[in-house]
C-alpha cells in the first residue's frame, strides 16, 4: 500500500520506517507543526508527587524545561505505550501506561494513585499542550491537585502540497494515517480547500475519539484500533 503520513516531521520518520519494514511505501504531508513553549516551571514544582503524560511531545518538551535529576523517581502515568517508552527514555524510572486515551487515563487514575500511595491532596503535574482535547484538571479534581503546565503548542496546516493533492485526486494514495483530532480536522479542511471528495479517501485513525471527529461521509472508509497504539493502527493495514 501507499500511505500518506500526516504526523509532524519529528515523528513521521519513525512511522515511515515502520511502514517500509512492512513492505508499504509512504508520502509525508504534515498537518501539524509542534512548537515548544518557554513556560516557567510551576511554583509548586518541588511538591510534585506524580506526573501524567498524554503525548510524546510533552515528554520532549519537559526534557529541556525540567532537567533536575530528582524527577526520575517520580511515578508517571501515561495514556499509551509510546508515551510510556518516551518517558522512560527521558529518565522516568517508574512509568505505567493506561493503554488508552486521556479519558482512559482519568478512569484509571484513582486505582493507580492508590497503588502509588497518593492522596487527593497530593500535587500531580500535567505537562500538556496549550490547547487540549480533554480537561484533565476537572476530570481529576476529586482525586488529586492536578496542575496543568502548557509546554508546547500545535499549529494546524490546512493546505496540501500540490503533489499530495494530485496523488489523492488520482487515487495514488491507498490510505491516510491520522494520529490526533487536530490532525484530522486539518486534513478534512485541506481536502475542502483542494476540492477533493473526502468520502472517497480511506483513513486509518489512532482512536475512536479521532474517528468521531471525521465527517459522517468519511467514516465508512475509516478504521481505528481497539487501543490507541501505533502498532495496532499499522496492523489494520494488513489484508
Amino acid at each position: 500500500m501507499h500511505l500518506l503520513v500526516t504526523r509532524p516531521a519529528h515523528q513521521a520518520q519513525k512511522t515511515g520506517l515502520a511502514l517500509a519494514d512492512m513492505g508499504h511505501s509512504s508520502t509525508h504531508q504534515p498537518m501539524l507543526t509542534v512548537e515548544r513553549l518557554d513556560t516557567p516551571l510551576p511554583v509548586v514544582i518541588d511538591s510534585i508527587r506524580a506526573v501524567i503524560l498524554t503525548s510524546t511531545n510533552a515528554v520532549q518538551a519537559i526534557t529541556e524545561l525540567w532537567s533536575t535529576p530528582s524527577r526520575s523517581e517520580i511515578p508517571v502515568l501515561t495514556t499509551g505505550q509510546e508515551t510510556r517508552r518516551s518517558a522512560i527514555s527521558a529518565g522516568f524510572t517508574s512509568a505505567q501506561s493506561a493503554n488508552g486515551s486521556a479519558l482512559d487515563l482519568a478512569t484509571q487514575f484513582l486505582d493507580w494513585a492508590k497503588q502509588q500511595g497518593l492522596s487527593p491532596t497530593d500535587t500531580v503535574l500535567y505537562p500538556c499542550a496549550e490547547e487540549t482535547a480533554h480537561d484533565l484538571q476537572s476530570l481529576l479534581k476529586k482525586f488529586a491537585d492536578c496542575i496543568a503546565w502548557p509546554v508546547y503548542r500545535t499549529v494546524q496546516i490546512d493546505t496540501l502540497s500540490d503533489d499530495v493533492a494530485s496523488q489523492l485526486k488520482n487515487g495514488q494514495i491507498d490510505g491516510v494515517l491520522l494520529y490526533s483530532a487536530r490532525t484530522a480536522q486539518s486534513f478534512v479542511s485541506s481536502l475542502k480547500r483542494a476540492s477533493i471528495d473526502g468520502s472517497a479517501v480511506r483513513t486509518y485513525v489512532l482512536s475512536k475519539d479521532i474517528f468521531n471527529t471525521l465527517p459522517e461521509d468519511m467514516r465508512s472508509k475509516s478504521k481505528y484500533p481497539e487501543r490507541p497504539e501505533e502498532r495496532l493502527l499499522l496492523d489494520l493495514l494488513d489484508p
